[in-house]
């Protein structure tokens, strides 16, 4: 049983090489301004402890995609306060 496990139920090498490698992200990091940066910390440091990481990724990543959906050149709290009224709607 131990053999059947080993070299037919789980995926040889091979064949886990063979899928399409996951995409890297073709983003530039975004510098962020104090008063944004001020508010991100405020929002997260609301967020229960247990889900301050997750928290913190989606508001960024909000943040982030509103200074690129209007074509800033860095996270300014207009940005901040949109990302995190589209995450509340969302929730």
């Amino acid at each position: 049983a131990l053999f059947d496990m080993l070299f037919h139920v789980i995926p040889l090498g091979t064949q886990l090489d063979a899928i399409d490698a996951t995409p890297a992200r073709d983003e530039r990091p975004f510098a962020w301004d104090e008063q944004a940066q001020a508010m991100f910390d405020a929002a997260i440091a609301k967020a229960p402890m247990l889900t301050r990481i997750s928290a913190a990724k989606r508001l960024r990543d909000a943040c982030e995609a509103e200074a690129r959906r209007t074509g800033a050149d860095q996270v300014g709290a207009a940005c901040v306060a949109a990302a995190g009224r589209a995450l509340e709607r969302q929730n």
